[in-house]
């Protein structure tokens, strides 16, 4: 009994109690063993552990360059759409490898996100659960990832949702320096559109380039 001598207050509503009596009662456990049982058995969504300091570098460097041509568009009124061109093209090659790799996990975010709002809410009622120390740090090592309180995350589990883990520091310097890049875009067309006619199918290959990235960047957060 000692290794189970936390004792945690937690707050579920009536139908998240009726529910997690239910399914504790079929599988003969007590509220507090189920609740464990479902700590180590519903696990969350994992943000890919993936290195993209290579794709940081590679937007700064890009960014650079696009700088450079705002520079250039509005100090001499010059603009290089050759070059302009080319440096779309390969960060629009870094947008597409970045949403490859969060596309999937964040669909399967929104899948449970969804189950979870159609879900009954009401009053809140005080439970307490016995949890080892160690339960009890997993407990809320997982929700502070998935930025949620730790009666919520239960609520989560009792359903069944596997709730997500926040994204990494990487992934806020990716979405920062596409964010960056695009308003130095926007400057240039707009600096390009007041001095000079632009080419017309870049111009609309970049309008097109514009919208799927801002859409995607807030489809990703």
């Amino acid at each position: 009994m000692s290794n189970l001598a936390t004792k945690s207050k937690f707050y579920l509503n009536q139908h998240e109690l009726k529910k997690l009596d239910a399914d504790a009662k079929k599988l003969e456990m007590t509220r507090s063993a189920y609740v464990r049982h479902l700590l180590h058995t519903v696990l969350p969504i994992p943000f890919p552990k993936t290195d993209l300091s290579g794709m940081i570098s590679e937007l700064k460097e890009h960014g650079r360059v696009i700088n450079q041509l705002a520079v250039q568009s509005h100090k001499y009124a010059i603009l290089d759409l050759t070059k302009l061109q080319t440096q779309m093209d390969l960060i629009q090659d870094v947008m597409d490898r970045f949403m490859g790799i969060y596309v999937e996990r964040k669909a399967l975010a929104e899948k449970f996100q969804s189950k979870y709002d159609r879900l009954p809410h009401g009053e809140k009622h005080e439970i307490v659960i016995r949890m080892s120390a160690e339960d009890k740090r997993l407990l809320n090592r997982y929700a502070k990832e998935a930025r949620i309180t730790q009666s919520a995350y239960l609520g989560f589990l009792i359903y069944g949702i596997r709730p997500t883990e926040k994204p990494s520091s990487d992934f806020f310097a990716v979405m920062h320096e596409l964010g960056s890049i695009g308003s130095n875009l926007s400057s240039i067309w707009l600096c390009a559109s007041t001095h000079e006619h632009p080419d017309e199918e870049l111009f609309h290959q970049f309008s097109l380039w514009q919208q799927e990235t801002s859409a995607a960047m807030i489809y990703l957060i």
